[in-house]
């Protein structure tokens, strides 16, 4: 649609900006969301039909919030789930039309099928060393090329740390994992596709020092440097945001 989706931080409201810069409602008769809690992470995805599903996953306590908005109304898919006990990370378009929602937790994959109910998509990986300090949580994610290919990461807060727990893995359609190879450890911190393409956010120690870098993961899964080393402590601020249609990469 063109719009924007902005989390209002002491309201904890979503809210709906339209391109003239003007908050409009978020979907036909909902001005907004207000989580219950604030969230670590919020997805929202638009399907073709109008249709917005809105994930939101905190950490303190762990849970979340999943919502779909459409001509039925504003409605909570995971009312009478509380004890399905996931973490929202993350919502995507999956592979043959599907909704998929990532668990920060495990790392497992959901499907929303057509009855609007979650049903498991994948099993998680082996996270056997990965740290559980909130912190670490923030370096977890999933990204979905246009062919369906997905990848799932988790990194670390520091690239001093052992590498043990940290990996960026593609999910096949059969449920295994395939690792994506960097020429040294690395710390994945974020990942995006652009059509077919996927773009990484790393770390990693570089001689004495931390050092940042951005690469593109081929259909090999081999991620190739694509920026030159930005080192020093400060360099951890700096985020991949996104890749516009004519190529350039923001941070």
């Amino acid at each position: 649609s063109g719009d924007l989706f902005v989390l209002q931080i002491p309201t904890r409201e979503l809210v709906r900006i339209n391109p003239d810069g003007q908050q409009v409602p978020l979907y036909s008769g909902v001005q907004s969301i207000q989580f219950k809690q604030y969230p670590k992470k919020v997805s929202v995805l638009e399907r073709e039909n109008g249709d917005l599903y809105v994930s939101a996953g905190y950490l303190e306590p762990k849970g979340g919030e999943l919502y779909k908005l459409s001509a039925n109304g504003l409605e909570n898919l995971l009312q009478g789930d509380e004890m399905f006990g996931i973490v929202p990370w993350g919502i995507h378009h999956g592979p043959a039309g599907r909704i998929l929602v990532l668990d920060c937790l495990t790392m497992a994959i959901f499907e929303i099928t057509a009855a609007d109910r979650l049903l498991q998509y994948s099993k998680g990986p082996d996270l056997t060393g990965a740290r559980l300090a909130n912190n670490e949580y923030l370096y977890r994610g999933m990204a979905v090329n246009s062919a369906g290919k997905i990848l799932i990461y988790v990194g670390q807060y520091t690239a001093f740390m052992s590498p043990r727990g940290s990996f960026l893995k593609e999910v096949t359609p059969t449920g295994d994992f395939l690792d994506v190879e960097y020429v040294k450890d690395h710390q994945t911190h974020s990942v995006l596709s652009v059509g077919d393409v996927f773009y990484a956010r790393s770390s990693f120690q570089y001689e004495t020092d931390q050092a940042f870098g951005l690469y593109e993961i081929g259909v090999d899964n081999y991620a190739r440097p694509l920026s030159p080393r930005l080192r020093g402590y400060y360099s951890r601020y700096i985020d991949l945001v996104d890749v516009t249609p004519d190529g350039r990469i923001i941070f």
